[in-house]
């Protein structure tokens, strides 16, 4: 009606938004991934985050194909997998995301600090 005011209700968006990636919307995959890593309209959720930013990802959504990787290589919402997360950054930069294409650099440098600081602590365990 005109001149009523409508009030947000958090629930039914977070609703919409679900039936939505439900039926293979990635727009609203990735959007309910940011929703629950930032704790938006829902309590905070990593692994869900992981679970919605995967499915955008597997179906072609630019910005997740981008951001999936870290989430691997620093374990947010899903075990922290350094091989997965440098996959991902190749594939990322197969489907001409020019981000990830200047990323995957930049990438392969933290992948490969993490795997010396691995590999460090490793021999520190077999020298005790």
């Amino acid at each position: 009606m005109i001149g009523q005011s409508y009030q947000f209700q958090p629930d039914r968006s977070v609703k919409w938004l679900k039936l939505a990636a439900n039926h293979d919307d990635t727009p609203s995959q990735f959007e309910l991934a940011s929703i629950y890593l930032k704790g938006e309209l829902v309590k905070r959720d990593l692994a869900e985050s992981a679970k919605w930013l995967t499915l955008a990802a597997n179906g072609g959504h630019n910005k997740a194909l981008y951001m999936l990787p870290e989430y691997y290589l620093y374990g947010i919402g899903v075990k922290k997998d350094i091989r997965r997360a440098s996959e991902l950054m190749f594939l990322a930069r197969r489907y001409g995301n020019q981000e990830a294409a200047l990323r995957v650099e930049s990438g392969l440098k933290k992948v490969r600090l993490l795997i010396e600081e691995k590999k460090s602590r490793k021999h520190e365990k077999l020298q005790r």
